[in-house]
């Protein structure tokens, strides 16, 4: 394991690289059925293009996959002292991403659960972009089979243009007495609806 600027961590060889192909093949399958494709302004600056399969898919075709999740909560629990638990909201509890043209991306954000598990299933030079300070970024290049932790709600990061075929497995872990997610979240990811306005946040 490998620590960055001591708020990322990277983990190599989470999964075998045979097992991530295969998995990324079903994923760009299935996003093609029933992916959902986001598309728009991100929070923090950019744009974002990507099609996503929801927890509730995931959770049903993704055995392997569910499995990593559990143990992603294990790994986070040994990095830090707080207790996790795998996210209440089920739709967005693990996702998979599949950027299908050179053009997608996810524009710079930062998450609403407090602690972000990524894994990528291909390899692809953009990786995933971290602003540490507000004149230092970090980029971690996607290899697949290596898994990042980090504090998602904290870290300003994002996911440049890149070559396509790029997927991605994102998965949200809460802290036992931290569980908030705003309500209106799942709706504007999973439903393409407008935000709330901004003194209901």
């Amino acid at each position: 394991m490998k620590a960055i600027d001591g708020r990322i961590f990277v983990i190599d060889n989470a999964l075998s690289v045979e097992l991530c192909t295969g998995l990324a093949s079903r994923c760009e399958r299935l996003a093609q059925d029933v992916g959902l494709l986001r598309k728009g302004a991100a929070s923090r600056g950019g744009t974002s293009e990507y099609t996503v399969i929801d927890g509730f898919t995931v959770d049903a075709a993704f055995p392997e996959l569910l499995a990593w999740y559990y143990s992603a909560k294990i790994i986070g629990e040994l990095i830090w002292p707080d207790k996790m638990v795998l996210s209440p909201y089920k739709q967005s509890s693990i996702n998979t991403k599949v950027y299908h043209s050179d053009n997608c991306s996810h524009g710079w954000h930062t998450d609403t659960n407090p602690v972000t598990a990524l894994l990528y299933l291909t390899d692809n030079e953009g990786g995933t972009h971290f602003c540490l300070s507000e004149t230092k970024t970090e980029v971690v290049p996607a290899i697949a089979g290596r898994m990042l932790l980090f504090f998602g709600r904290n870290m300003v990061h994002g996911v440049p243009s890149a070559r396509a075929g790029r997927v991605v497995v994102t998965a949200n872990l809460y802290l036992e007495h931290d569980c908030h997610r705003p309500k209106w979240i799942d709706q504007l990811e999973y439903s393409n609806a407008p935000p709330p306005p901004i003194e209901e946040l």
